[in-house]
C-alpha cells in the first residue's frame, strides 16, 4: 500500500464519522483546508525552501514591486462576466521573448472573444514581459491587509480555540495534531480583500487555476460568501489516489465553501476520479472542458513558434527520454544506473518540478554525464519536448497524461504512480518497472517498437471550449 493510500484511508475514517460536516472556524468550514495540511505533514516533500521561505530582505523587495505592479495598472470599477486569477509564478512559459500562462492566457486568448474577461495575476511575476496585457496585479492589496491584521494581532490576542474533538480524533489516525490556525486566518483575510475586488466587477464566475493552496482556498470562501460560481481549471493529470482530488467523504450538506463549484477537466479519465466522490453531493460537480492550452498551441503555435531553436540536444541519430523529476523523496535510485545502461544511443532530458528540489550531489552526477541535460522552462516547453522524444520516465509524475497525447508512453519507477495510474498499466497504455533488469527490459522493448502516434482529444477545440463556458454561465 502506497503512502497516499494510506492517508486517504486515515483521512476518510475521519471524514466519514461527520466531525467535519459542521465544523466551523472563524465563521466557514475550514476542513479542506486541515486536509490539505494534514496531507503535507504526513507526506513531506523537500520544497525548494529558496521558493516557500524568503528572507527579511526579499519580503521588503517583494512587497515594494508588488506595490509597483499594482499601481502600473490599478483596480477600476467594470462590469465584467469572469474574473479568471491566474499564477505565473506557477503555469508562466517563455513564448516569443513573454511570460505566457499556459492556462489563463490560452483561455483569455480563445474565450474572451467580447472583453468580458478580466485577469487577476496572484503572484508577483513577469510584470513587464507579460503576454497579456490588462492584467491586475493584488500581491499589494493581499500583502498590506496582512500587515494590518499582524498589527491588529499585536494589539488584541485572538482566542478562538481549533475544534478539540476533531483534533483528538486527527491524533488518534495520525499521531499529530492540526495547529495552522494561522493559515486558516490568512485565508479569511485574503477571501476579505477579494470580495471587495470582486464587487468592483460583479462578475458571474470566477476562474482558478489550482484550489488546494491557501489563495485558492481564499477564493473559493469569497465565492461562496458572494454567491459566484468558482471553477477550477484542471492544471495537470489526475490520478486516482491524489490526496486532494480524489475520496472525499462526509460532505456537507451544502458543500464544502473551500473547494470549487466546478472542476473543469482535460478528459474523461480525469472526470471519473471526481464523480466518485461527487456522487454524494449535488453542490460540487464535473465537466469536461478539455485542455485550452492544448487547443491554443495546436492551432497557434505548432510549426511556428520554434524553427530558430537549437535542435542539436534533439539529434535525430539518437533515441530521446524525458524524465520528470519530482523532489528529492521521489527520486528514482535506479536513475545514474539507467542513464549508463543507455550512455551510447539515448538523450535523456531532466525537468525538475517548479518547487520540489532533487538534492544537489544525484543533479551534479547527472549534469556530468555526456548523454544527458537539465531543463529550465525557458529552454523548452513541455509540450516542445514531449513532441521530440520517444519515452517518457517518472516516479509518479501526471506529465505521464499530457505524454499520452503525445503518442509518448510512460514508465513509472514507483508503486505510487502505479497505483496513480493502474487503469493505463492494466491496459498496456503505460509501464511500471521495479527494478533496473526490468527498466532495461521495458526502454529496450518501447523504444523499438515506438512509431509517432498522437491522440487526438476530441475536447481540445475551441467551439468545445465555448460550448461548456457557455453552458455553465447559464446554469448560475
Amino acid at each position: 500500500m502506497t503512502t497516499e493510500e494510506q492517508f486517504l484511508i486515515k483521512i476518510n475514517q475521519i471524514e466519514e464519522n461527520s466531525l467535519n460536516q459542521n465544523l466551523s472556524f472563524l465563521n466557514f468550514n475550514p476542513w479542506p483546508y486541515v486536509r490539505l495540511n494534514l496531507m503535507y505533514q504526513y507526506l513531506p516533500k523537500n520544497h525548494d525552501k529558496s521558493i516557500l521561505k524568503e528572507s527579511l530582505l526579499t519580503r521588503v523587495n517583494n512587497l515594494i514591486k508588488s506595490s509597483k505592479n499594482y499601481r502600473g495598472n490599478p483596480i477600476q470599477s467594470a462590469n465584467k462576466e469572469i474574473i479568471y486569477f491566474s499564477n505565473l509564478s506557477w503555469f508562466g512559459i517563455k513564448l516569443n521573448k513573454k511570460i505566457f500562462n499556459k492556462y489563463s492566457d490560452s483561455f483569455h486568448q480563445l474565450l474572451n472573444d467580447t472583453n468580458r474577461i478580466q485577469q487577476i495575476e496572484l503572484s508577483n511575476f513577469g510584470f513587464n514581459d507579460k503576454f497579456s496585457q490588462n492584467v491586475i496585479y493584488i500581491n499589494w492589496l493581499i500583502q498590506i491587509e496582512r500587515i494590518k491584521h499582524n498589527i491588529k494581532s499585536l494589539l488584541i490576542k485572538e482566542k478562538e480555540e481549533f475544534c478539540p474533538k476533531l483534533n483528538s480524533e486527527i491524533k488518534k489516525q495520525f499521531g499529530f495534531e492540526f495547529t495552522s490556525t494561522k493559515a486558516l486566518r490568512d485565508i479569511k483575510i485574503i477571501s476579505e480583500v477579494l470580495i471587495k475586488i470582486l464587487n468592483q466587477f460583479k462578475p458571474k464566475l470566477l476562474i482558478l487555476e489550482c484550489f488546494y493552496h491557501p489563495v485558492g482556498m481564499a477564493i473559493c470562501l469569497a465565492g461562496a460568501k458572494l454567491q459566484i460560481p468558482v471553477i477550477e481549471i484542471q492544471h495537470g493529470g489526475i490520478r486516482i489516489n491524489h490526496c486532494m482530488y480524489s475520496n472525499w467523504a462526509g460532505i456537507p450538506r451544502l458543500g464544502h465553501q473551500l473547494l470549487p463549484d466546478v472542476f473543469w477537466t482535460w478528459d474523461k479519465e480525469s472526470q471519473s476520479v471526481l464523480q466518485k466522490w461527487m456522487e454524494n453531493t449535488n453542490y460540487h460537480r464535473t465537466l469536461v472542458g478539455g485542455n485550452t492550452w492544448k487547443t491554443y498551441n495546436q492551432n497557434f503555435l505548432v510549426n511556428k513558434n520554434n524553427k530558430t531553436k537549437n535542435n542539436i540536444l534533439f539529434d535525430s541519430h539518437k533515441k530521446h527520454i524525458l524524465v520528470s523529476l519530482q523532489g528529492a523523496s521521489e527520486f528514482p535510485k535506479l536513475m545514474l544506473e539507467m542513464i549508463d545502461l543507455f550512455k551510447d544511443d539515448v538523450f535523456w532530458h531532466f525537468r525538475e518540478h517548479p518547487t520540489l528540489r532533487i538534492d544537489e550531489y544525484p543533479k551534479r552526477q547527472i549534469e556530468l554525464q555526456r548523454n544527458a541535460k537539465f531543463h529550465s522552462r525557458d529552454d523548452y516547453t513541455l509540450d516542445e519536448v514531449l513532441n521530440r522524444v520517444q519515452l517518457h520516465v517518472t516516479s509518479s509524475s501526471s506529465v505521464a497524461i499530457e505524454a499520452r497525447e503525445y503518442g509518448v508512453p510512460t514508465i513509472f519507477l514507483s508503486k505510487s504512480g502505479l497505483e496513480g495510474y493502474r487503469n493505463y498499466v492494466d491496459n498496456k497504455i503505460m509501464f511500471y518497472a521495479k527494478d533496473i533488469k526490468n527498466v532495461e527490459k521495458l526502454i529496450n522493448r518501447v523504444l523499438s517498437k515506438w512509431k509517432k502516434n498522437t491522440i487526438k482529444n476530441e475536447y481540445n477545440t475551441i467551439e468545445h471550449h465555448k460550448k461548456i463556458l457557455k453552458r455553465i454561465i447559464n446554469e448560475t
